[in-house]
């Protein structure tokens, strides 16, 4: 019995005394396991209980991070960061330029500030790539 309260415990369940339930709210769904289930059912009935709570929670959260995908805030928000990854691109990449351009009575390149730009924006350049 006590084995079968550390798998729901390992699902995120949680114990509920006034309910005599283990409860678990994930993905705006609830699951409910009643006490009685943990003791009375057979080895066989309750692996059955637990792989279809595993199968829902996996269909459940594909699911709710599709509809989330879909959503106007979350494409609105995609944008936004694309828009923020090309301006620091641009600021960097327009630093970069700056600290290797050769001007006479300059003095020496400061080859540090250039490795440390030159990294930014390749980080930068790769973020912008994955989007």
């Amino acid at each position: 019995m006590k084995n079968r309260e550390i798998e729901l415990y390992k699902l995120g369940f949680t114990k509920n005394e006034h309910q005599h339930t283990f409860i678990l709210y994930k993905y705006e769904m609830h699951w409910y396991v009643d006490f009685n289930k943990i003791s009375e059912y057979g080895d066989h009935k309750w692996n059955i209980l637990i792989e279809d709570i595993k199968y829902d929670l996996q269909e459940v959260k594909k699911r709710y991070y599709e509809d989330l995908r879909m959503s106007y805030g979350y494409k609105f928000r995609e944008k936004e960061i694309k828009k923020k990854l090309k301006d620091e691109y641009n600021k960097y990449n327009s630093w970069l330029q700056q600290e290797t351009y050769f001007k006479i009575g300059r003095g020496n390149p400061n080859l540090i500030r250039e490795t440390e730009l030159r990294a930014k924006v390749e980080l930068l350049k790769q973020l912008m790539d994955k989007k």
